[in-house]
């Protein structure tokens, strides 16, 4: 009796039900259209983050470099499942070695603001990594900027320093480092943190001889970040990256892409009065059964 009462009940029961990932800029990445900025802050990875470090293994996941159309720009985090969007179809000669190249990310030397415009986000992957950066400093901030519409943020925002070696590392993890200094076994090489994973990995040799990389050997890494938050109705306007390394080149930022999950409210199963009155009849005559049963087993 009391199990058939709690199957009904539980029809009328509302939850919050997941709507997916939402990769921030569409198929094509965060490309300087939709962040609505020139694009001579963009770099690629071969050119800038990974420059002169020679790829010698198979890596864990395809890396999106000079990506033209929109699906070859997909990098999908091996480790959760989260996918994201690198640029795709944009060019400058920031992206080239001495010539215009395909770009793939951003280099963040102050501050980047990307456009959301969306509500009931219940989480937030930031592909973020350090073009270097000293172990244990915190030169990265992450704020979530929220309002009442989707273009203006009039609610309190919401900052995260990130620490690096614990939030954030270095793109090249150097195991085997040269003779130059600084050495650059003293950067961010891994994360502690478990909201951060590796979206990206290969081993490199590097074909330079100066500098801290110079003669060195280790593996080239893409990380994200994971951040929670509780869905509301309010908007996520958009999320501002900043570097707070002041110039003193302790560091520069590489913003690949930005992952959303967002959660829809599923509406309450509200029964018709007729339905209403149905199930008020049939529980009345279920428990007329019950009693009449009873008495004739007295």
């Amino acid at each position: 009796m009391h199990k058939y009462l709690s199957c009904v009940i539980g029809l009328t029961l509302a939850g919050i039900a997941s709507a997916g990932q939402i990769q921030i800029g569409g198929a094509n990445g965060l490309t300087a259209t939709y962040m609505g900025i020139a694009n001579t802050s963009e770099r690629a990875y071969t050119t800038a983050l990974f420059s002169a470090m020679t790829s010698i293994t198979s890596p864990s996941s395809t890396l999106p470099v000079g990506s033209s159309t929109a699906g070859a720009n997909q990098l999908v985090d091996p480790n959760n499942g989260v996918q994201f969007n690198t640029i795709a179809g944009d060019s400058t000669t920031g992206c080239g070695s001495g010539g215009t190249g395909l770009c793939n990310y951003w280099a963040v030397s102050s501050t980047l603001t990307v456009p959301v415009g969306l509500n009931n986000i219940d989480g937030v992957w930031t592909l973020l990594s350090d073009y270097w950066g000293t172990n244990g400093a915190q030169n990265a901030k992450v704020t979530f900027n929220f309002g009442t519409t989707s273009s203006v943020a009039n609610l309190a925002s919401q900052s995260f320093t990130l620490t690096n070696g614990v939030e954030i590392d270095d793109a090249v993890d150097c195991s085997a480092a040269g003779t130059s200094t600084p050495n650059c076994t003293t950067y961010a090489r891994t994360t502690t943190s478990a909201n951060t994973s590796t979206a990206w990995t290969a081993n490199y040799a590097s074909t330079i001889t100066t500098g801290p990389y110079g003669g060195s050997s280790g593996t080239l890494n893409l990380s994200d970040q994971f951040f929670t938050f509780t869905p509301s109705a309010n908007y996520l306007v958009s999320i501002t990256i900043a570097d707070l390394s002041g110039g003193l080149n302790i560091s520069r930022l590489a913003l690949s892409g930005v992952t959303v999950d967002q959660a829809a409210n599923t509406s309450a199963v509200v029964p018709e009065p007729s339905t209403i009155a149905l199930l008020l009849f049939g529980m009345t005559g279920l428990i007329g059964v019950v009693h009449f049963r009873r008495r004739n087993e007295a």
